[in-house]
């Protein structure tokens, strides 16, 4: 069997899977010249000069053109749910339908119609978020110089611990996120949540010694060299919310 080649890019070929009557189905982003040639292996040559969406039942996909605007996907994708639903609920041979009918499929199906498009634009954001960062995702889970990384200050037995959470992006464009500890040389003072650059690191290991038979190797970043990273929009709005408060609070004098 030949196996379908995937492509990590999401928008040009985002899956958003659903569940239907207990039937999974999912959705995909294709070219227009795939699409085309789909339909004419579908319907025994019938020519086609456009197509912005299609409804594959035998093996329950959505096809979806990539090429147009998220409104006009929003809106197809909403015709070929509607396909989809009345499949499976065995309408889809129905006579004689009149308005009462078409009332009551709007009524009924709006729910789960709702529910799809909601988690196709999630993903459609996400995917769009990711391509636009993609030089700042890291493949894997390394310290890279220079970009900001957010402390994390814990205190166990009267001594301070600090780490870094770190992300990697998985084949399927999917993010996954760790935590390492982290040593400076210099022992600083740092409070939690604190944004950092680091400049010069290391990564190294030591054995903590957990009984006589056994070792667990711990692995952490020694910073050598590193900066306060600027305060993002957000942090200097808090920040001036707080001095302002401060200034109307009543101070007690002593006079």
């Amino acid at each position: 069997m030949k196996k379908e080649k995937k492509n990590n890019t999401i928008s040009h070929n985002m899956i958003v899977p659903f569940i239907i009557n207990n039937h999974r189905w999912r959705i995909y982003e294709r070219d227009l010249d795939e699409m085309i040639k789909r339909y004419k292996e579908i319907n025994n040559g019938k020519e086609i000069s456009y197509i912005y969406g299609y409804t594959y039942y035998p093996v329950q996909e959505i096809w979806i053109n990539k090429e147009l605007c998220i409104e006009q996907k929003i809106k197809t994708l909403k015709h070929e749910l509607t396909h989809c639903y009345i499949w499976e609920y065995g309408l889809y041979f129905a006579e004689n339908v009149d308005e009462d009918m078409i009332c009551d499929l709007v009524s009924c199906s709006n729910e789960f119609i709702n529910g799809v498009i909601k988690d196709y634009i999630k993903t459609e954001r996400r995917t769009k978020m990711e391509e636009e960062n993609k030089d700042e995702l890291v493949e894997d889970y390394k310290i890279r110089a220079g970009k900001p990384y957010k402390i994390i200050r814990q205190e166990f037995n009267g001594k301070v611990f600090y780490k870094i959470k770190v992300t990697k992006q998985n084949r399927n464009g999917t993010l996954m996120s760790a935590y390492k500890m982290v040593r400076f040389q210099d022992e600083p003072d740092i409070p939690d949540n604190t944004n950092i650059i680091l400049l010069k690191f290391f990564e190294d290991f030591y054995f903590n010694k957990t009984d006589v038979r056994h070792y667990n190797p711990i692995f952490f970043i020694v910073v050598t060299d590193w900066k306060a990273a600027p305060l993002e929009a957000s942090e200097l709005d808090n920040a001036l919310a707080d001095y302002n408060e401060s200034k109307n609070q009543d101070l007690d004098m002593p006079f």
